[in-house]
């Protein structure tokens, strides 16, 4: 086991801060889908309000032909955390989501302003 130099000593890493300060669209949401956070960047990407925000959930934002593949992707990071994670706190893990604009270039109709 290699030791650790002075810089990695000294280093800590924000995840908080990270994310909040990320220029990469980033959203958490619940098991369910249900959005529960993101950062400054998603909004202004998407256009969408705070309150816009808080009544979408992923599958709200995904384009109808994009659904079966954000399915299958929470599918497998449930399956993955699922596998960690003690069952009592299955339900309240959070999945961390990066969308991917390119591919989401609109909001849904159900969270048009």
């Amino acid at each position: 086991r290699r030791e650790k130099t002075s810089l990695e000593q000294d280093f800590q890493l924000d995840y908080e801060e990270v994310f909040l300060t990320s220029n990469i669209p980033q959203l958490i949401a619940t098991a369910a889908g249900r959005i529960i956070t993101w950062n400054d960047f998603f909004l202004r990407a998407t256009g969408l309000t705070e309150q816009e925000a808080k009544r979408l959930t992923i599958f709200s934002i995904v384009q109808a032909d994009e659904l079966s593949s954000l399915f299958e992707m929470v599918a497998a990071a449930l399956r993955k955390s699922s596998s960690k994670t003690p069952p009592n706190k299955r339900h309240r893990k959070a999945i961390l989501s990066s969308i991917d604009l390119d591919k989401e270039s609109e909001v849904s109709s159900s969270s048009s302003k």
